[in-house]
């Protein structure tokens, strides 16, 4: 499980921002979870982060997932990835 949102939330608590984690439904309902069910992670997330599933082998399912939740293709955006592209083929 990832926990890239928990280490840097303190050092960005004083900006306005939301994490959108994506990754397989299996993984993140797992990670939903282990939130719902930690008083201290719910309470660090509230709010800032979105967990949401989706395929990134399939434009389709990237785009949909971030639609799904308010996600502003307006707004400036980081996109971090950590070994995502290890499981990829190069046609994908």
């Amino acid at each position: 499980m990832d926990t890239t949102f928990f280490r840097i939330l303190p050092e960005l608590e004083n900006y306005i921002l939301r994490f959108y984690e994506l990754d397989f439904k299996s993984v993140i309902t797992t990670k939903k979870s282990i939130i719902l069910h930690n008083e201290i992670l719910r309470v660090m997330g509230e709010d800032k982060l979105r967990l949401l599933h989706c395929d990134l082998r399939y434009v389709a399912s990237l785009e949909e997932a971030l639609k799904s939740s308010d996600f502003d293709f307006k707004k400036p955006t980081l996109f971090y990835s950590e070994c995502v592209v290890n499981y990829l083929r190069p046609n994908e």
